[in-house]
């Protein structure tokens, strides 16, 4: 891991983290010298460069460079240097320099710069660091249960919705199941859904050719292998059924695995179903998502430090370990944002790299998607978060 040789001098205690989690950055890599030097004259110059997850934040200054890369570095505390080292300035863009410590020359660090990478996309705000018991986050709600592709571990309560919904919408669609993938419930349609994460939709069963649909997103029966279709078709003439629909209800985990955790099947026998009627089922899956999310959604009521905090996201140092237990298992979660003397705003957010200190605490980078409720509405909260920051700043607080 980078920065791992790093080390700490006796004046103040700094950390390196263990990178748990982090969001991939679209970046452009530059090797060659001359660019980076180019990079340097001209984006960076004598800003602050951050040692990349150091705590408090080791910065450095480049007060000199050669043309082959190398560079001469001022710290903004005594911090010893070893081996590789990862530094980090935003200008517009994120820009990080992966460095190889040379030597120290007159307390000042000689490195080389092996390579550059630029992020292709701009960073949308700077942040503000926050002092301790300044700006605090409270009352998290995030989902209790891990869903997985182990149909072992799905929660009960999603055959109590999955019961629900066939009731709401039954009148509309007769017949309808909606089924999770209980192992023991062995279905012809579990078993494809399974293996190929495609529904189906055959208007009229007793027709061999509508078993090929022409959307690029259904499974294709007429080819899938262990299918047979002139039997298939006997069969539902001699049950009387019409029209066949099945579809997967998908859910997205944290590794970005995308899988059915269940599946509605419709056979009719009084009417002939369309692509419309099996996209209009599309509706119904977003429904049961989210109300699996919410049945599955416990509160944390416990207050955790800011660290800093900008208009688009927050980095949050988590120290309860129920807490953190779902954090590490999670992608999403809602909380209210404390600044003193102001109402809390209620932040949907996503979370996009989680660290571990070396006291166990956890530092989790959050982005900011909406306010989730407010009784003066979304703009005066936007006003209140801004003019909030400001108030951080002319107090003294850094800009990173």
């Amino acid at each position: 891991m980078e920065n791992k040789q790093m080390q700490a001098t006796e004046t103040e205690v700094q950390e390196i983290f263990e990178t748990l989690r982090e969001k991939k950055r679209d970046n452009s890599v530059i090797t060659e010298p001359e660019k980076i030097v180019y990079i340097i004259k001209e984006y960076i110059g004598n800003k602050d460069n951050y040692l990349i997850n150091s705590f408090p934040l080791v910065s450095f200054k480049i007060t000199s460079y050669e043309t082959n890369g190398e560079v001469l570095l001022s710290s903004s505390s005594p911090y010893k240097v070893e081996g590789e080292f990862t530094t980090y300035v935003t200008f517009k863009k994120h820009i990080e320099l992966k460095c190889e410590f040379i030597e120290n020359v007159d307390g000042k660090i000689k490195a080389r710069i092996i390579e550059a990478r630029i992020a292709k996309e701009g960073r949308k705000t700077k942040r503000v660091n926050v002092k301790d018991h300044e700006v605090f986050g409270n009352r998290f709600l995030i989902s209790k249960n891990k869903i997985d592709l182990n149909p072992l571990s799905y929660s009960v309560s999603n055959r109590v919705i999955f019961g629900d919904v066939e009731r709401a919408i039954g009148e509309k669609y007769p017949g309808i199941k909606i089924l999770d993938m209980d192992p023991m419930n062995d279905t012809l349609e579990k078993k494809f859904l399974k293996k190929y994460n495609q529904g189906w939709l055959v208007e009229d069963v007793h027709e061999p050719e509508a078993y090929s649909p022409s959307e690029p997103d259904m499974l294709n029966l007429s080819s899938t292998p262990g299918f047979e279709v002139a039997k298939t078709v006997q069969k539902f003439k001699s049950g009387g059924t019409k029209s066949w629909i099945c579809r997967p209800l998908r859910y997205t985990n944290i590794a970005g695995q995308n899988f059915p955790i269940g599946y509605f099947v419709i056979k009719s026998n009084d009417r002939h179903y369309t692509l419309e009627d099996y996209q209009n089922l599309e509706e119904e899956e977003n429904k049961i998502i989210e109300r699996i999310k919410d049945a599955n959604t416990v509160l944390v009521d416990v207050k955790e430090q800011v660290q800093n905090i900008g208009a688009n996201g927050v980095l949050l140092e988590v120290s309860d370990r129920e807490f953190q237990d779902y954090v590490l298992n999670r992608t999403d979660l809602s909380f209210d944002l404390l600044f003193k003397y102001q109402p809390g705003l209620r932040y949907y957010t996503q979370i996009t790299h989680i660290k571990r200190k070396a006291n166990d605490k956890l530092l989790v980078g959050m982005s900011f998607h909406g306010v989730v409720y407010s009784g003066s509405g979304g703009s005066k909260n936007k006003k209140i978060l801004q003019d909030s920051l400001s108030y951080l700043v002319k107090q003294g607080a850094p800009v990173i």
